[in-house]
């Protein structure tokens, strides 16, 4: 386990920086962070990237301001942050996001599908393998544990959180990309804001899954106000 003061006051400073810088970036930039954390693949209108901007402000700030005095920096630097923090918010124009629209290529579709499989594969692959491990993990230190030296604890502990690490990020970025897999027709997300299976057809424009026909009719509901 991690007992040293030192580590875990660096690692405690690493998360609260991390923190809020993405907080801080969500609301300063809120357009462009969404685009990214969502690959461009999701729909939002102003008002809605307005109140997302607002929310992430409310939290921005503060945190800023006591991370800042968390450090033994003056509170009036902190409190500074925070106002330049609301600052940049505001100056930071909400606007209507929307994505693009693919090349209606049936070449395109196919490539698509072929991504769409691949990630599909490598998500279950990667979870196979983090279960795998963690068992196996689990069952050699239920076995062998008590014959461990106090050093060669230490050192599988850390191996094993490093690579377990590591496989947790691989699985991680693969649904990442998975979940905002964009339709081949509209460009959006194919699977939906609330899919947890895996849909045959595109949750905005209704396209059916594997479907190569870029002229084949749209079932697409219009959003409001459009």
């Amino acid at each position: 386990m991690i007992t040293h003061p030192v580590t875990l006051r660096i690692v405690s400073a690493i998360a609260t920086v991390a923190l809020c810088a993405a907080w801080v970036w969500l609301s300063v930039r809120t357009a462009d962070c969404l685009r990214v954390i969502t690959r461009g693949t999701a729909l939002y209108s102003r008002r809605m990237v307005l109140l997302i901007k607002i929310g992430a402000t409310v939290v921005a700030a503060p945190n800023v301001a006591g991370a800042v005095a968390s450090f033994g920096v003056n509170w009036f630097l902190g409190g500074f942050l925070g106002a330049v923090v609301v600052l940049l918010a505001i100056l930071d124009k909400a606007v209507e996001i929307s994505p693009a629209t693919p090349p209606q290529l049936p070449s395109s579709y196919s490539k698509s599908w072929q991504q769409y499989l691949g990630l599909r594969k490598q998500v279950i692959i990667y979870a196979l393998i983090l279960i795998g491990f963690v068992v196996a993990s689990f069952l050699t230190a239920v076995a062998l544990g008590t014959r461990f030296t106090e050093q060669a604890s230490t050192v599988l502990f850390w191996s094993v959180s490093c690579i377990a690490t590591v496989t947790f990020v691989g699985y991680a970025y693969n649904t990442w990309k998975f979940i905002y897999w964009p339709c081949p027709r509209c460009g959006c997300r194919f699977r939906g804001p609330f899919s947890w299976v895996l849909p045959k057809k595109c949750s905005r424009c209704g396209l059916p899954r594997w479907t190569e026909d870029p002229h084949l009719p749209s079932s697409a509901t219009p959003l409001p106000g459009r």
